[in-house]
């Protein structure tokens, strides 16, 4: 762990900056679950395009950014915005998005000669919102078609007895560690076997 904090130290700013969502660099008082699924979608389409969503290098160019890509300009997608932060926002606003483009299309006119099935267009649309009510749950995302062949709908998830906490009051060494994983994974239901 201090190894992944030395290195995650010497990022610069500008790398936590690029999947955070539009109300963490506007300051939006409370941390929301939305602010994570741009987080996601932020890093899928960094995968995609082989490099961040937007990568500017300060908070003012950031918003600015987003607002260029997603073509922010419905006055719903501004309904959230802090007071204090207004000017920025609807200094940035552009042209819009165009009604006529399905949503794949726009997607694919974003990341240029990408391809882009319109499976993972559709996850994009669900995570790459300005407004942070109009991104979708996180079970709403994982239901998309994209994720169908990596989740069971039959999985059964819950403990096959409840867990003994008596087992963390003392710390384990080594060895008992060890025969507690192979005493559960030995009791355990996996799917492909």
């Amino acid at each position: 762990v201090g190894k992944v904090t030395k290195e995650m130290d010497s990022l610069p700013d500008s790398v936590h900056l690029w999947c955070q969502a539009p109300e963490e660099i506007l300051f939006l008082e409370q941390h929301q679950t939305s602010a994570d699924i741009w987080s996601v979608g932020c890093i899928l389409a960094a995968f995609i395009k082989r490099r961040p969503f937007v990568h500017a290098q300060d908070e003012d160019n950031q918003i600015k950014g987003i607002i260029e890509v997603l073509g922010v300009s419905d006055q719903d997608d501004l309904s959230w915005v802090p007071a204090h932060s207004l000017d920025l926002v609807t200094g940035s606003l552009g042209p819009g998005q165009d009604e006529e483009v399905s949503v794949s299309e726009r997607w694919r006119k974003i990341f240029g000669k990408a391809e882009l099935h319109e499976d993972l267009a559709e996850v994009l649309e669900s995570t790459l919102s300005f407004h942070p009510r109009q991104r979708k749950s996180a079970k709403h995302v994982w239901d998309l078609r994209f994720f169908e062949d990596m989740h069971y709908y039959d999985e059964n998830c819950d403990a096959s007895r409840p867990l003994d906490w008596n087992r963390f009051r003392a710390v384990p060494d080594r060895e008992s560690l060890r025969q507690q994983l192979l005493c559960e994974a030995s009791e355990a239901d996996w799917p492909f076997q």
